[in-house]
């Protein structure tokens, strides 16, 4: 979630500082997450990750199933 928003408020920035109206997308983004407890750490990745940003209106929007992310501790955790 925090490079998720790092990567958004980076391109809003390059974006405003030149000016430029595009819209950004990707296909193949890198994410993860850690869930961390007294008994157990959960922690999982995937590079699988579909976004699009659009700077002009400030907007974005991220898509990935959760069948690819990979490196729960059991099945049971990916359900």
């Amino acid at each position: 979630m925090r490079l998720t928003f790092f990567i958004f408020i980076l391109l809003w920035s390059i974006t405003s500082i030149f000016g430029q109206n595009k819209v950004y997308k990707t296909n193949n983004a890198k994410i993860s997450f850690v869930s961390t407890a007294p008994k157990e750490i959960i922690k999982a990745q995937s590079n699988t990750l579909m976004g699009v940003l659009d700077p002009t209106s400030r907007n974005f929007s991220f898509r990935i199933l959760m069948k690819n992310f990979n490196g729960f501790n059991n099945p049971l955790q990916k359900e």
